[in-house]
């Protein structure tokens, strides 16, 4: 592979996450080897994103184990070529031949003796479960062939990496990469094989799952949810609390281990949250309403403040709803539709596809209407550079009145039902106090203090909104100057008659030919004072 094109694989690869992702955090970036022969095993929950945020992450290039069928699609298959990925044969796929993969695996054991990264996902397919799957024996043997070759010298290091996204599907999500602690395979030369692959699988399957959601029972991944809703909504109305995927991630593991060793606690807290479901729904008490009971003054100015942002920012929301929601819309259709076909995992990656072809194909429409228009590149550029920042502008101004709503709709049960309002309040906090002892009894290492973020330290000091105080002074600074034109009336040109048409005929072209003489001194003084400046 050559360093150009790995250069525009990964520059590709950046694009297409940070498009669709609003941001990507890493844990433990740190333990990922900058050189070196190095074997990334990941969970799958994304279809091919996935491979592109591994990318983005490990800063280096990255050569895929990638299933054979996505070869034979005719662009993806030259792109997956010129990055170096090997195909593999699955037993479930149509005319495979598994017997192939020992030459794919021999590439890639020979790509990490040459010092190279390679990337492979270790379940074998992908999938939207909160929880790891059973290990295939590929990465496995991939890294004993490789150690071996070198006869224990190749220092290979195998690093387990979680990938998470909030919410898992949704456009300008968030995206948590966990890089757990490497391990290397160097000890195991020497034993018999078969028993090095399954030590090896063992290894993976323990990194993976501190650093992966995974829940042994179906039935608690809505209970982590839904526990972990009231966790932030909680915390949110007091001081800080750690994201969101984080508190989902230490329930997960907290009540995986609990479920085995105190069944009661883990029904006990389904319990609690039931109980808060049902007062919630029966009283019409969201947690908005709630978060108006604790920081009332500070609630009422937020939603002030957004009400008028909204109407401010409604302007700029109808140009990006013109120039952006028919691709939007049309991007989300057929998504959907090869998603019934490929899977849901693979809808985050059609709609990077799909969304590229349809935006590409609109925005380029307008643009040639635009330029047809205005007969000006510059207008052109213009337009074409707002259209991006006007559609996601849009589409965050459109969340932002769903908040207001949510508001305006919380100030009822504020204002007239406050008894009932202290009620759910309790209810959230019976549940969130019945989480926080599980989750300090079975919690993973470090998992109480990211639980408890919100109730250490002092409080934090809220900054002033500063763009928004400026946006709402701008609005109001230009309803004030529109305002001063209203009764204000325009004094209107003098009519006064032209003085040729008494000018006789005769007369006229001498006085043409002296105006014609004394313009003609004027451009040459003109010309004459800019020779002088410049000089």
């Amino acid at each position: 592979m050559s360093r150009i094109w790995d250069r525009v694989v990964h520059v590709a690869a950046w694009c297409a996450v940070h498009a669709y992702y609003r941001s990507v955090r890493v844990e433990g970036r740190e333990r990922l080897p900058a050189t070196g022969p190095v074997l990334l095993v990941c969970n799958h929950p994304n279809s091919l994103l996935d491979p592109a945020v591994l990318l983005v992450v490990a800063r280096r290039p990255v050569r895929f184990a990638v299933k054979a069928p996505l070869f034979r699609v005719p662009v993806l298959g030259m792109i997956l070529r010129g990055i170096g990925a090997v195909p593999i044969e699955r037993p479930d796929d149509a005319g495979a031949d598994v017997r192939r993969n020992v030459g794919a695996l021999a590439g890639l054991a020979a790509a990490l003796r040459n010092g190279a990264a390679c990337g492979f996902f270790p379940e074998g397919f992908t999938h939207t479960d909160p929880r790891l799957h059973a290990v295939r024996s590929g990465p496995a043997r991939i890294a004993v062939d490789a150690e071996a070759s070198a006869n224990g010298a190749l220092g290979l290091r195998v690093v387990p990496v979680g990938l998470s996204f909030h919410p898992q599907q949704a456009f300008r999500g968030e995206v948590v990469v966990r890089v757990g602690e490497p391990f290397g395979v160097a000890d195991l030369c020497g034993t018999n094989r078969h028993v090095a692959v399954r030590t090896v699988q063992e290894r993976i399957a323990a990194g993976l799952r501190p650093v992966v959601h995974h829940v042994g029972r179906a039935e608690l991944a809505a209970l982590v949810e839904r526990v972990a809703t009231l966790h932030v909504e909680r915390a949110s109305a007091g001081r800080l609390t750690a994201p969101r995927e984080t508190d989902v991630h230490v329930l997960g593991a907290a009540l995986d281990v609990c479920s085995v060793a105190d069944p009661v606690a883990v029904d006990a807290l389904d319990a609690l949250t039931d109980r808060h479901d049902r007062l919630s729904g029966r009283t019409g008490v969201e947690g908005a309403a709630v978060g108006l009971s604790t920081r009332p003054a500070r609630a009422l100015t937020l939603f002030l403040c957004t009400a008028l942002g909204l109407v401010a920012g409604f302007p700029l929301f109808l140009a990006g709803l013109l120039t952006g929601y028919v691709p939007y819309r049309l991007t989300a259709s057929t998504a959907g539709r090869a998603a019934r076909r490929e899977g849901a995992a693979a809808v985050p990656f059609l709609r990077v596809v799909l969304g590229a072809w349809w935006f590409g194909l609109y925005w380029g429409l307008l643009a040639w209407l635009v330029f047809a228009w205005s007969e000006s590149a510059g207008v052109t550029a213009v337009f074409v550079a707002s259209m991006a920042a006007t559609g996601l502008f849009a589409l965050g101004y459109a969340s932002r009145a769903v908040r207001w709503e949510k508001r305006l709709e919380a100030l009822a049960p504020f204002a007239f039902r406050r008894r009932v309002v202290a009620r759910v309040a309790e209810a959230r906090d019976a549940v969130v106090a019945a989480a926080t002892e599980i989750v300090e009894r079975h919690g993973p290492d470090g998992g109480a203090a990211a639980w408890r973020a919100e109730r250490e330290g002092p409080p934090v000091r809220q900054r002033v909104p500063w763009l928004r105080v400026g946006a709402i002074a701008a609005a109001g600074a230009s309803a004030w100057f529109l305002a001063g034109f209203r009764g204000t009336a325009m004094e209107e040109m003098p009519d006064v008659a032209s003085p040729w048409a008494a000018v006789p005929p005769a007369a006229a072209g001498p006085m043409l030919e002296r105006d014609a003489v004394s313009l003609a001194a004027c451009l040459d003084a003109l010309e004459s004072l800019d020779t002088r400046m410049r000089a």
